[in-house]
């Protein structure tokens, strides 16, 4: 019998990456800007476990704030100007 995801995981091994990696946040979330959130999205769920996302080079971080950020006012919805907050960038080792 293969094995479950569970047990597969349980039994690997960790992997470290070093360097410089960044996100951007909403200004009122800095203090937890380091602390992955619980959310639907591509690996969290509302009610599973945390997920930070972060991204090397600073271009990347870039690309995906103009993707959540630029893209829906020029395309969908240009109100959402009207709930956009200034956003900090974020930077760990």
């Amino acid at each position: 019998m293969d094995p479950s995801l569970a047990e597969l995981i349980a039994n690997s091994q960790p992997s470290t990456v070093d360097g410089q990696w960044q996100r951007h946040v909403s200004l009122r979330f800095v203090s937890e800007g380091l602390s992955g959130r619980r959310h639907s999205g591509r690996w969290g769920t509302k009610n599973g476990f945390p997920v930070l996302y972060l991204g090397k080079p600073l271009d990347s971080v870039v690309v995906e704030a103009y993707r959540h950020l630029v893209d829906p006012v020029i395309d969908d919805d240009p109100s959402i100007l009207d709930h956009l907050a200034p956003r900090a960038l974020i930077t760990c080792t």
